[in-house]
C-alpha cells in the first residue's frame, strides 16, 4: 500500500531538509568572529589612544610648570 503525500507531508519534508542544510553556517560563524574581533580591536585602539593622550597631557603640563 502506497502512502499518499499531502500538503502537510510535503511541507514537513521541506522543513526537515532545511534543518539539515548547513552549507551557510561556516560563513555566518566567520562573520560573527570577524565582528567580535573588530569590536575588540576598536575598543583596544580607543583605550591605547586615551592612555597616550593622558601621558602627552601630563608631559606637557610638566614642561609648562618648569618654565
Amino acid at each position: 500500500m502506497k502512502k499518499m503525500n499531502t500538503k502537510i507531508d510535503a511541507q514537513y519534508d521541506c522543513d526537515e531538509n532545511l534543518t539539515r542544510d548547513t552549507r551557510g553556517l561556516s560563513t555566518v560563524e566567520y562573520l560573527i568572529l570577524l565582528v567580535v574581533i573588530g569590536v575588540a580591536g576598536i575598543t583596544v585602539w580607543q583605550k591605547v589612544g586615551e592612555s597616550i593622550d593622558n601621558k602627552a597631557t601630563s608631559s606637557r603640563q610638566s614642561l609648562d610648570s618648569m618654565q
